[in-house]
């Protein structure tokens, strides 16, 4: 255990662990030093509550082939990089504030406020990074993979957050906003999902997707800008919930539904050759839908991807177009009639929904069935 203490002016580390397991390193200031706190090879250990500012080159926290450790209530201010963490996983990295890297620093930008390089399955939650040269970066030799970064506040750094060589990561929940440059920048990056984020006045773009950045979603991320290369792509989803109504109270039961998206067939009932449900009582499917709605592929302006739903019962059938530029629920209105069958004006063409409408409708010499 390592509390409540005051360390400064280390020409290397100021504090430095190595292969050690269960530590507990808070509530100390540690500051004016070539790096003010090392861990290397240690596991299950605690950093909290720690004051880490005037790091010098060596940044003020840097963490190598360490696992399953936890990093929150720190507060690192005026270094090179803020938090480095190098082949390290299952590290829980929590409300931490990180201000102020060094001035005029070429090398910060390989480092930023909170950096992941080969290193996997870490989160990054509640934490503020601000005035620093990249808030969070998101990379290494071999990639940074299946990593979250949730519920930030990113502000005032030159990108918000830049992910090189890396997949399969989450980024949830952020506030990212008044980047000089790019709110987020993604480098021959694959299958980063982008939820419920917030983008905002960016110097440059927003978004920004480099080389060979493909299968990257969005859904309910709000962003301006946009900018993507000719061999990456990126598609924005939004949630769609389907509600079939005889009126404002009573579904419609038993009803065929084919929902087709991106011309792929998404549900299909037995009446178009799938297998799903009918909708139940409350005029419901048994499922809901994650529906794309844009894709930048390849281009900078994005292609609107139509959804189209079908619906079938006894003798009728209507097809409907569906706009999902946002997350909704679509109330589809099915005449109580349609339980009936049709009369049908073999003259004039015209069909009924009731034998008397067809009667009233028809003239002398018409033959109904």
């Amino acid at each position: 255990i390592f509390y409540y203490n005051s360390a400064y002016d280390s020409s290397t580390r100021t504090v430095k662990l190595v292969n050690g397991d269960n530590h507990i390193i808070s509530g100390n200031i540690i500051y004016s030093g070539e790096g003010s706190l090392s861990l290397s090879d240690v596991t299950n250990c605690l950093v909290n509550n720690n004051l880490l500012y005037s790091s010098g080159a060596g940044g003020s926290l840097h963490v190598e082939y360490s696992d399953n450790n936890i990093f929150e209530n720190n507060t690192l201010d005026d270094s090179q990089y803020g938090m480095y963490f190098g082949s390290s996983d299952y590290n829980i990295i929590r409300n931490n504030t990180v201000i102020s890297q060094m001035s005029n620093c070429y090398s910060c930008i390989s480092y930023g406020g909170i950096r992941l390089g080969d290193s996997d399955n870490n989160t990054i939650i509640v934490n503020n990074v601000t005035l620093s040269a990249i808030g969070v970066t998101i990379g290494g030799s071999l990639g940074s993979h299946d990593n979250t970064i949730s519920n930030n506040n990113l502000s005032n750094n030159n990108i918000g957050i830049d992910f090189y060589a890396s997949k399969n990561n989450k980024v949830e929940g952020n506030v990212i906003k008044d980047s000089t440059s790019f709110g987020i920048q993604i480098r021959d990056s694959e299958h980063i999902s982008f939820w419920n984020n917030t983008i905002a006045s960016s110097g440059t773009f927003d978004l920004k997707f480099l080389g060979n950045s493909t299968e990257n979603i969005g859904k309910n991320t709000t962003f301006s800008t946009i900018a993507v290369d000719s061999n990456a792509n990126f598609a924005i989803y939004n949630d769609l919930t389907l509600k079939f109504m005889k009126n404002a109270t009573l579904g419609f039961e038993n009803l065929e539904v084919e929902i087709v998206s991106d011309d792929t067939t998404k549900y299909s009932t037995s009446y178009y050759g799938g297998s799903d449900s009918k909708t139940n009582s409350n005029g419901l499917l048994t499922r809901n839908f994650e529906v794309k709605y844009h894709e930048y592929d390849g281009s900078s302006t994005p292609t609107l991807i139509y959804s189209n739903v079908s619906y079938h019962y006894g003798v009728r059938s209507k097809e409907v177009s569906v706009n999902m530029s946002t997350s909704h629920t679509e109330t589809v209105t099915v005449p109580s009639f349609w339980t009936k069958g049709l009369v049908h004006n073999l003259d004039s063409g015209v069909k009924y929904s009731t034998i008397q409408d067809a009667i009233d409708g028809a003239s002398s010499g018409d033959t109904l069935q």
